[in-house]
C-alpha cells in the first residue's frame, strides 16, 4: 500500500518512522479508507504489543502516518535467518501476540492480515527472553462494530494467502477473532517447522489449501515439541472455527497450561546477542548491526581490500543508515585466512560476523558499490499491475560472498544443517548447504 520513511520529529527531536500511501492509490477512496483506519485502529488499542501511532494525515494529496520507530527485526527475518525457532521462544511469542490480539479484539478490531513481516521483534530488557514481539499493519483490519465506511463487503478476499483462514479464502463476509487466531497457529506451526502447514505455487492453491486440506501435525516435522504445543497449534489449525479457541485469552491460557518455561535471553544465536542491544556508536548502526568504529578502519579496508581483490570502492561505499519498520539492512561480513593463503591476517570489512567464519569456517567476500536504479514497469505495460509503479530504489554498498555457504560454514555459525539430502556425504565442507 505503500512506503515507510525514517523521519526526525522538528518537536520532540526523535526518530519516527512515516508510512506514505503510494501516490497512485491515494486518490482511490477505499484504498485512503483502509490506510486511514489503519491509524485508527492501531492509535485505539493502546497496547505495548502493538506499533504506536502518532498521526494521521495528507500532505500534498498523499495519505500518511505517523509511528514510532522501531528497532529490530521481523519475524519474518528471523525465520529466515534461522529456519526454526525452539519451542520455549516460539510459544513466547505468540503469547505475546495473543496479548495483543486480544486487546485488539476486545476494542472490536480484527486484524485479518497476521504474518510473520507484520511482527516486529524489539529488544525489550522487561520481558522474559528479552524481546518484544510488536504488531504490525492494521491496513486491512476489521472493525467488528461495522462503522460508517470501514467495515469491508462480503465477498472481498482481503489477507495473504498462506495465512489466510478458511473464512477469510472463502469471502463470505462472516470473518471473527477466531479467523486471527488460525493465522497465529498458521505462524506457530512455520516457527516450529520451518515451513508452513501448507505449500502453494499462487494464490489458487493456497485458497484451496486453507478451505479443503487437513493440515499435517507439528509432530510430523519436528519430534522434539512437547505434545501439548502439538495440540495447541492443531486446535487453532481447525477449519470449523467453532472447534477453534473462542478468545485469544483461552489460548494464552492453553498455553500456560502447556507448562512451557519461558525463554531466557541467553538462547538466542550468538551472532544476534551481539547485535542488538544499545551500542557504544548508535549513529553508526544499522537496526541493530554495529558498524567497527575501530581506528584506522579506512586504511585498513583500503589495503586488504586491494590485497584480496575488493579494491577502492570498498572505502567509498556509504554507510549504511537505520532503516525502519520492516526494512531489511544491509550487512557486511568478515574474510578470514583461506585454506592454502598461509595463514594471512583476516581482511577487516564493516560489519559483525559470527567468530566461526573467521576462526573455523573462513569465506572470501568481495566488495559492491551501491546504486540506485528504476523498479517497476512503465503504465503503458501491457499487463501492468497496480502495485507495479515505476519507482526509483538506491541499494548501498555491501559485500557478497564469492560462493555458496557451505555445510561447515552453517554449521558453524547456526549448529545445525538442514541439508538432508547431502550432509552425509564424503568432503561435507565443500558442499554447499
Amino acid at each position: 500500500m505503500g512506503v515507510v520513511y525514517r523521519a526526525e520529529h522538528e518537536t520532540l527531536e526523535m526518530p519516527t518512522a512515516v508510512k506514505v500511501l503510494h501516490k497512485h492509490l491515494s486518490h482511490k477512496a477505499d484504498v485512503a479508507k483502509r490506510f486511514e483506519n489503519e491509524a485508527r485502529a492501531a492509535s485505539r488499542i493502546g497496547h505495548p504489543g502493538i506499533v504506536k501511532v502518532m498521526d494521521v494525515g495528507r500532505l500534498d494529496n498523499r495519505t500518511f502516518i505517523l509511528m514510532e520507530f522501531l528497532q529490530g527485526e521481523s519475524l519474518a527475518d528471523r525465520l529466515e535467518r534461522v529456519r526454526r525457532l525452539g519451542e520455549e521462544r516460539a510459544v513466547a511469542y505468540i503469547r505475546q501476540a495473543a496479548g495483543a490480539l486480544g486487546a485488539a479484539h476486545k476494542k472490536g478490531i480484527i486484524h485479518r492480515d497476521l504474518k510473520p513481516d507484520n511482527m516486529f521483534l524489539v529488544p525489550d530488557p522487561d520481558v522474559a527472553g528479552g524481546e518484544r514481539i510488536k504488531l504490525l499493519d492494521f491496513g486491512i483490519a476489521k472493525l467488528m462494530e461495522g462503522e460508517k465506511g470501514l467495515s469491508t463487503h462480503s465477498g472481498a478476499l482481503l489477507g495473504t494467502p498462506p495465512y489466510m483462514s478458511p473464512e477469510q479464502c472463502s469471502g463470505a463476509g462472516q470473518v471473527d477473532v477466531r479467523s486471527d487466531l488460525y493465522s497465529l497457529g498458521v505462524i506457530l506451526f512455520e516457527m516450529l517447522c520451518g515451513r508452513r502447514p501448507f505449500t502453494g505455487r499462487g494464490f489458487g492453491e493456497y485458497i484451496a489449501a486453507h478451505l479443503t486440506k487437513d493440515p499435517p501435525s507439528v509432530s510430523e516435522f519436528n519430534r522434539e515439541v512437547s505434545e501439548s504445543v502439538v495440540r495447541i497449534a492443531a486446535r487453532l489449525l481447525v477449519k470449523d472455527r467453532d472447534k477453534r479457541y473462542a478468545t485469544a485469552g483461552e489460548l494464552i491460557a492453553a498455553l500456560h497450561a502447556a507448562g512451557v518455561p519461558r525463554p531466557s535471553t541467553g538462547d538466542w544465536p550468538e551472532s544476534r546477542r551481539a547485535e542488538v542491544g544499545t551500542p557504544a556508536h548508535p549513529e553508526e548502526t544499522t537496526q541493530g548491526v554495529n558498524i567497527d568504529p575501530s581506528p584506522g578502519l579506512e586504511d585498513t579496508v583500503a589495503k586488504d581490500g586491494a590485497r584480496n581483490g575488493i579494491g577502492r570502492s570498498m572505502q567509498a561505499a556509504p554507510t549504511p543508515t537505520t532503516v525502519p519498520n520492516g526494512a531489511r539492512p544491509v550487512r557486511s561480513g568478515i574474510v578470514g585466512p583461506l585454506p592454502g593463503e598461509g595463514g594471512a591476517e583476516p581482511t577487516r570489512t564493516l560489519g559483525i560476523v559470527h567468530t566461526a567464519l573467521r576462526d573455523v569456517a573462513p569465506m572470501r567476500f568481495v566488495g559492491l558499490t551501491g546504486g540506485t536504479f528504476t523498479m517497476g514497469s512503465p503504465e503503458s505495460e501491457k499487463g501492468r499491475s497496480y502495485d507495479e509503479t515505476e519507482h526509483e530504489v538506491t541499494v548501498l554498498g555491501f559485500e557478497m560472498a564469492e560462493a555458496a555457504v557451505t555445510q561447515k560454514q552453517w554449521e558453524a555459525v547456526m549448529g545445525s544443517n538442514p541439508s538432508y539430502e547431502f550432509k552425509n556425504i564424503e568432503n561435507i565442507d565443500k558442499h554447499p548447504v
